[in-house]
């Protein structure tokens, strides 16, 4: 009974420390530094961050929503590529009016928690959204 109780806790608070999420964070300041020679103006850079826990690697137990910034999903595999890189673009276009995008970049990492068993899945994209 008692190794039933603690497994469960465990699991709860693995559940709550790594529970899925998306996160969008922009910065509009750029001290009025031009990045590059075009004439559009940097409006600001955003960094997209989606995570996920799963099931033996590949089945999604709870993971980061991919219509709305820190919400999160269940049993739906959101933690992709697409799904963030089209988070950063809608950003880009209704928050910041931005025709372009410039110096995109993404990273993707994994770790399994317990052999074999779960997973944890982040991806981050991140850009420059131009004027």
């Amino acid at each position: 009974m008692k190794k039933t109780m603690f497994s469960a806790v465990v699991a709860a608070a693995l559940l709550t420390v790594f529970a899925g999420c998306t996160s969008v964070k922009t910065s509009p300041n750029f001290n009025s530094l031009p990045l590059d020679r075009e004439r559009e103006a940097p409006a600001a850079h955003i960094n997209v961050t989606m995570d996920g826990l799963y099931f033996l690697g590949f089945l999604p137990i709870w993971t980061g929503s991919a219509a709305e910034d820190g919400y999160a999903a269940i049993f739906t595999n959101t933690v992709t590529l697409e799904n963030a890189t089209s988070i950063l673009t809608r950003t880009a276009r209704t928050d910041f009016n931005a025709t372009r995008m410039s110096d995109i970049q993404s990273h993707t990492s994994s770790l399994f928690l317990l052999p074999f068993l779960t997973s944890y899945k982040s991806i981050q994209v991140s850009g420059t959204a131009m004027r």
